[in-house]
């Protein structure tokens, strides 16, 4: 399968964080007067309450922000792995209890930083697997996305982080996004609302 260029990768980038905005915006304006609507729903927080209404204010639209970029950033990189792999949101097959118990062990170590994950760490299953039968386990994943390796991995080239930063960075300007969530920080109607 060919690697995908540059201008594809921005293009996906663009695309993706055009759309992300104008939802995010889009959705955020029309829940401002529904007390079930995400910044009304993200400012109950005792301790946050206690700074004021517009601290709350602020951290809600904040969690928001974060928490959907997030969703953006993981859709965009399944999105831009698609293009050179085939991209599964799970894991099934047999699976022996034991091999469950160093799966588990594994992941806690590299969750706790004290090895990275390497190749050779599941070639020991392998040997477990054995001819007896193993009841079938499926994984649901939650895609972790780290570092450039990541990115230059998935866009398969060198330059995959720099192609995708170039192509944020660059919707961001031609969108003015930083203005647009400037401008939804001072709605006249949803502070007064929210708060």
């Amino acid at each position: 399968m060919k690697s995908p260029d540059k201008k594809t990768i921005k293009t996906l980038v663009h695309t993706a964080v055009e759309s992300y905005a104008q939802g995010f915006q889009a959705k955020h304006e029309g829940e401002v007067d529904n007390p079930e609507g995400i910044i009304n729903m993200k400012i109950h927080n005792v301790f946050i309450e206690a700074l004021g209404k517009e601290i709350q204010y602020y951290t809600a639209l904040v969690r928001s922000l974060d928490s959907s970029l997030g969703n953006m950033l993981e859709t965009l990189a399944i999105n831009i792995a698609t293009l050179s792999f085939e991209v599964k949101r799970n894991v099934e097959g047999p699976l022996k209890a034991e091999q469950t118990r160093i799966i588990a062990e594994l992941l806690e170590k590299y969750k706790r930083h004290e090895i990275k994950p390497n190749v050779k760490d599941y070639q020991v299953l392998r040997s477990l697997a054995g001819k007896d039968k193993a009841p079938i386990k499926r994984h649901d994943s939650d895609y972790y996305l780290i570092d450039k390796e990541f990115w230059n991995f998935i866009c398969r080239s060198k330059y995959g982080y720099q192609w995708v930063s170039e192509g944020y960075r660059d919707a961001i300007t031609k969108m003015k996004f930083r203005k647009t969530i400037a401008e939804m920080a001072l709605w006249q109607g949803l502070t007064q609302n929210s708060l």
